[in-house]
């Protein structure tokens, strides 16, 4: 099985051995999540910044944190000398939050070898490690990397018409109380509630703590909802980057069909014409 995880030792050993890693930092400016954990403070040294909020995300989409167009991704990762071919480790400051999106671009991209730092910056500060407090000036590419269109992400006619076809399960990574609409949306005007015929993982689940269960372990979680490892899978959540953290434990144990919904709860309760369960 692939390998998608590298602890802070690991990753420490290979600094110190003089390895050649990109590391990147996809903290985000803020989050709307309660569940998540406590950001830690500091930048690892020699991280260039991996900006979900602006370079990584279509700036003219009226949903936060869209899916940019491959010249967009290309174009970003030209500015920061990201070459297909590099050895990239992501991390953020929450421990495992939004480098699972930043993992999952990559890989859709098409860049071969790409780990998420479990724990994140947590880990590395509690394993006593230096940090720095600014970022490496990024050394841009002359040429922009080939990188690949993704093509597995789901649009909102394919989840509508997945309500009669039942061609993939769809997943929802939001907390219980919003999924069920007992908790308020943190975005406000958006309601709470759920997609028909989704199911609910909070991303919460797969996690302990700051780092994902293990294999076993994130299985399980799945197994409860009855999820079969030859299931499509299409994850959600409210903007696209949750999702990601449970999607990548999808791939950790195993499950080989994984998409992602990208307008997830933000574009779908937007538009008065889409079915909401409450």
């Amino acid at each position: 099985m692939k390998k998608i995880l590298i602890s802070a030792q690991e990753l420490a050993n290979q600094m110190a051995m003089g390895k050649k890693i990109k590391i990147l930092d996809t903290s985000l400016r803020s989050s709307v999540s309660n569940t998540a954990n406590e950001m830690a403070n500091g930048i690892i040294p020699r991280a260039l910044k991996f900006d979900l909020d602006e370079g990584f995300s279509d700036s003219l989409s009226v949903f936060p944190h869209t899916l940019p167009s491959r010249d967009m991704i290309a174009e970003s990762c030209q500015k920061l000398g990201l070459d297909i071919e590099d050895s990239i480790v992501v991390y953020d400051n929450k421990g495992i939050y939004s480098s699972p999106r930043a993992y999952w671009m990559l890989t859709e991209s098409g860049f071969k070898d790409v780990l998420i730092l479990n724990g994140g910056l947590k880990s590395w500060v509690e394993s006593g490690y230096s940090i720095d407090d600014n970022f490496l000036a990024p050394d841009a590419l002359k040429f922009c990397p080939n990188v690949n269109p993704i093509s597995n992400v789901k649009n909102t006619q394919e989840i509508r018409d997945n309500l009669s076809s039942q061609q993939f399960t769809l997943i929802d990574a939001r907390s219980s109380g919003r999924f069920l609409g007992t908790d308020p949306e943190p975005r406000k005007g958006l309601s709470s509630g759920s997609i028909p015929k989704s199911l609910n993982i909070p991303f919460a689940n797969v996690l302990n703590g700051a780092f994902y269960l293990d294999a076993k372990q994130i299985d399980d979680v799945f197994a409860k909802k009855g999820i079969a490892k030859s299931d499509s899978l299409v994850f959600s959540c409210r903007s696209g980057i949750t999702a990601c953290i449970v999607l990548v434990a999808a791939k950790i144990a195993g499950f080989e069909s994984t998409s992602l919904y990208d307008g997830s709860w933000s574009e779908w309760a937007a538009d008065e014409k889409n079915e909401i369960v409450i």
